[in-house]
C-alpha cells in the first residue's frame, strides 16, 4: 500500500513505536486499530468531527 512506519502510524493515530510493536507482535492489535486498518484499505474517509 506504500505506507512507511511513520505514515501508517499517523494514519492510525498512534506513535511510530506503537505501530512497530503491533507489526512485531509485541502488542496485540485492538479492535479500534483493526477497524481503522480495514477503513484505510477500503478507502473509507475519516468520520467528520462535530462540535
Amino acid at each position: 500500500m506504500g505506507y512507511t512506519y511513520e505514515t501508517a502510524a499517523a494514519a492510525l493515530g498512534i506513535s511510530r513505536s506503537g505501530y512497530a510493536k503491533l507489526i512485531s507482535g509485541e502488542s496485540p492489535i485492538d479492535l479500534r486499530t483493526a477497524l481503522a486498518c480495514a477503513a484505510i484499505v477500503k478507502k473509507i474517509p475519516p468520520w467528520p468531527h462535530t462540535k
